[in-house]
Parts: C-alpha cells; sequence; structure tokens
C-alpha cells in the first residue's frame, strides 16, 4: 500500500492525496515452478484449481488524511486507515495512524518528524523529502505469525522518532 501527499509549510499548502494497493496474488501446488522464486512458468491461468497460480485481486482501501499547518513553517500529515488482503481472512487488517510533521524554520536544513501506530505485520516506511526517517521491519513471516498479529492486533507497534534532518526540496 502507498499513501502519498506534497506538502509544502512556507505555502501552507499541499498537492492532491495519492492512494494506492498492489495486486495480492495467491499460489498452489508446483509453485515456485523453478524451485526458488515465482516467475512465467507459475502462471497458468486457471483459477481455483490449487496448482500454480490460483486466483488475484487488490485491496479495497481505506485511507484517510489531514493536513494542517501548526505555524508558518510547520506543515503536518496525519494518515490513518485500514486494509485486507482480498484473499485472506477479512479480520486480517493491516492498520496504522501516522503523523509526520516537517518544519522549514532553516529552510536549508528541514527536518521531520514522526508519531506512529501500526500492526506489526507488513514491514511500514515513512519517507520525507525523499529520506527514509522511519521503517519497521515484521519479526516473521511465517503464515501464523501473520494470521495471529493481524488479526489479534498484538502486539502494536507505537512510538516516535525526530526531529531528523531531510534534504531540502
Amino acid at each position: 500500500m502507498t499513501e502519498s501527499i506534497w506538502v509544502t509549510p512556507d505555502m501552507q499548502s499541499s498537492s492532491a492525496f495519492f492512494q494506492s494497493t498492489g495486486e495480492t496474488r495467491n499460489y498452489g501446488a508446483g509453485s515456485p515452478a523453478n524451485g526458488s522464486t515465482l516467475s512465467a512458468s507459475d502462471e497458468d491461468g486457471v483459477a481455483y484449481d490449487c496448482l500454480l497460480w490460483n486466483n488475484a485481486g487488490k485491496a479495497n482501501p481505506a485511507f484517510s488524511h489531514n493536513e494542517s499547518y501548526p505555524s508558518a513553517t510547520q506543515g503536518q500529515v496525519h494518515f490513518w486507515g485500514s486494509s485486507a488482503n482480498p484473499l485472506e481472512d477479512p479480520r486480517a487488517t493491516i492498520d496504522w495512524d501516522v503523523t509526520t510533521t516537517i518544519s522549514t524554520t532553516t529552510p536549508t536544513a528541514p527536518t521531520a518528524s514522526l508519531s506512529y501506530s501500526h500492526t506489526c505485520y507488513p514491514a511500514h516506511r515513512v519517507t520525507v523529502n525523499g529520506s527514509v526517517i522511519y521503517s519497521y521491519q515484521p519479526g516473521a513471516n511465517t503464515t501464523d505469525y501473520i494470521f495471529q498479529r493481524l488479526v489479534t492486533k498484538f502486539p502494536t507497534i507505537r512510538g516516535s522518532v525526530g526531529p531528523i534532518g531531510v534534504p531540502a526540496q
């Protein structure tokens, strides 16, 4: 999933909000066909046959955003929402609530701060002006781990970072 917006604190303006989810795919027995990674050989085009490719889908995002300008040199973006893999249990939602504050008090040396709360699966990353200011990687990638984390929502990852210097735009 991707959410993005351009915020210009000094002008107290923002661009249109962009949200997107990528396609998810499901594979069955015999996959990966080459023994190690998915390839064109896994795409048999026969849905629900439990062999090679089975299905594909795209999540319907429930994302929200709010931009504010606490001062003449600060812009704040609040993203929150949830989404679920359309090919899996609908109770297993990915949830997030992230607020990023960009400060241009010194225009040649802007900073970014972040407060966050999100499910511990999948990975989460926040980028400001092309610089990663927060990155989270889940502890495992097994079916049991994923199901337990997304259905029980335990643990929820919470914290804050910054201010961190980011490139000027």
